[in-house]
């Protein structure tokens, strides 16, 4: 899976949240714990604007950093308001992983996970730039061969797909990415 460096900037702010989680024996819905993080950094722009439809992408970034070692699944902590259940990302059993997570050793973890993160950024960052003209060029492109797959909403994140764009990401990642929620179901 590819992720922005969005997706790594906000995962590394939920990290420590879904620890203390961990110690309190709680669960959050997706937008609680969204306002919980918000309110920890308050001066983070790019938090400010996250919305809770999102979260479990950021999510994904510790799921795959954790099945990598084989550890826990701190996702089934963050649930879904409406159901109490995990969103889609999540595949586990959850009352076993809950049991899991809660009987794993973080304290050892935190320094892994950032040394992850760090070496992810690298990755990012070899990714081929392109200048604003270019990113709306592949944009329109995509979009025109595409637009039946989405509803008109999908205007509210054009700046998100430029921004995705001009950092090198794929244009099928960016628009997954920026505007999966306007995706018309199939």
């Amino acid at each position: 899976m590819n992720f922005t460096t969005v997706d790594l900037e906000l995962a590394t702010l939920f990290y420590p949240s879904l620890v203390e989680l961990v110690r309190r024996n709680e669960t959050r819905s997706y937008k609680a714990f969204l306002t919980e993080v918000q309110a920890l950094h308050p001066e983070n722009e790019t938090l400010a604007r996250a919305v809770p439809l999102n979260v479990g992408r950021r999510l994904d970034v510790i799921r795959v950093f954790t099945r990598s070692k084989n550890y826990p699944d701190l996702g089934c902590l963050i649930v879904s308001g409406a159901t109490g259940a995990p969103g889609t990302g999540y595949d586990g059993n959850v009352t076993l992983e809950r049991e899991r997570v809660a009987n794993f050793d973080w304290s050892g973890v935190t320094d892994e996970f950032s040394l992850e993160v760090q070496r992810q950024k690298q990755a990012i960052a070899k990714k081929p730039k392109r200048d604003r003209q270019e990113a709306i060029k592949l944009m329109s492109e995509y979009y025109q061969q595409n637009r039946s797959a989405y509803d008109a909403r999908i205007v509210e994140r054009r700046e998100d797909l430029i921004a995705l764009l001009m950092q090198g990401e794929e244009t099928t990642d960016a628009f997954e990415m920026a505007t999966g929620e306007f995706r018309k179901v199939a």
